[in-house]
């Protein structure tokens, strides 16, 4: 058996890795997203905007699906997750944010109004503009926004951090609770992690077979299913990196504090937003 790895932050560092005290607030309305994959006998964490589609598929469970229903957490049970860069995946949520607030505010009799996304009544601001904007109302309003009324769009701006806090969901009883999530698989280098974590788990023909033809694959399948071949393309309205301001990288890095602190994200490492997945 190879020799085992470290966790990839340290778990008992709880100051560090808890969220934002605006993503503090809890309740029936938290993201679920708990996957137990049997094959690793581990349980997933789902982090909106960090692969969670690609492992969606990969492990064939559904979205914000909660398997503490039929399967109670132990004791010994270990987690894991898919972190990514925290500013990469900042901007990936707003479009995402967008999208989704954009479709709802329309419906006459919508549960999601137009001031919870100021963003969407500017058509004149640049993307820059707009996501600064958005940063701003998640900043006072955090978890309290992030519902299925607006289809879980600024879910998709929360910090990574809040998604593997294991009290962000109500808890019908202490034995429902799960497991801290003590290894966190990089999004940028995902299938060499993710093999080499499930050869650690004993499923490592599971993974190979599951990934035959690559992430990479996998990933392009996912899309066209979701899409139908028809989505339009984040690149043509994305925030252009390179020509962002100081005063949007400092809001961004003030509010993913926790993120940049808790999964070994450099601030001054330029993001690697443009790498796809190895093939």
């Amino acid at each position: 058996m190879p020799a085992r790895r470290p966790p990839l932050w340290n778990p008992h560092h709880v100051d560090v890795c808890t969220p934002a005290q605006v993503e503090a607030p809890t309740g029936k309305d938290a993201y679920a997203g708990y996957h137990w994959i049997e094959p690793l006998k581990a349980w997933l964490y789902e982090i909106p905007k960090s692969g969670s589609s690609t492992l969606v598929q990969l492990f064939r469970t559904r979205h914000r699906v909660d398997d503490r229903r039929r399967r109670r957490p132990e004791p010994d049970d270990i987690a894991f997750a898919v972190v990514r860069d925290p500013l990469c995946r900042a901007i990936s949520g707003f479009l995402e944010a967008y999208k989704r607030a954009a479709f709802r505010t329309n419906w006459s009799s919508s549960r999601c109004p137009f001031r919870r996304f100021p963003y969407l009544l500017d058509n004149q601001s640049s993307a820059e503009v707009r996501l600064g904007l958005a940063l701003r109302t998640l900043a006072t309003q955090g978890a309290r926004l992030a519902g299925p009324a607006c289809g879980y769009a600024y879910s998709h701006m929360l910090s990574q951090t809040y998604f593997i806090w294991p009290n962000r969901s109500n808890l019908w009883s202490e034995k429902g609770r799960m497991p801290r999530a003590t290894r966190l698989l990089k999004l940028e280098n995902l299938e060499n992690e993710l093999l080499a974590f499930c050869e650690e788990r004993g499923a490592a023909d599971f993974c190979r077979a599951r990934l035959r033809g690559g992430l990479k694959q996998l990933n392009k399948q996912n899309s066209a299913m979701r899409c139908g071949g028809r989505c339009v393309s984040h690149e043509s309205r994305d925030v252009v990196l390179h020509e962002m301001s100081r005063a949007t990288r400092h809001a961004l890095h003030q509010y993913y504090a926790a993120d940049y602190s808790c999964l070994n994200y450099s601030r001054h490492a330029p993001p690697a937003c443009h790498v796809k997945f190895t093939s």
